[in-house]
């Protein structure tokens, strides 16, 4: 059974991690490999625990 390893899927927890309820937070390199334009996203640069620099995000959903 493949088993989903590694840095990209450290941040992306991380990154789940950071986010407030109703909030789906996915890094730069995540869109840009899935082929979407952050451009009207929020952009946030998030320290995150164990990822030795600073990570660029969107927010891609925010509901209140």
């Amino acid at each position: 059974m493949p088993a989903a390893l590694g840095e990209e899927v450290n941040t992306a927890a991380r990154l789940a991690e950071k986010a407030a309820a109703g909030e789906i937070i996915a890094s730069a390199a995540a869109l840009h490999r899935a082929g979407i334009d952050p451009g009207q996203l929020e952009m946030r640069t998030l320290e995150l625990k164990g990822i030795s620099r600073p990570v660029v995000a969107y927010n891609i959903v925010k509901t209140k």
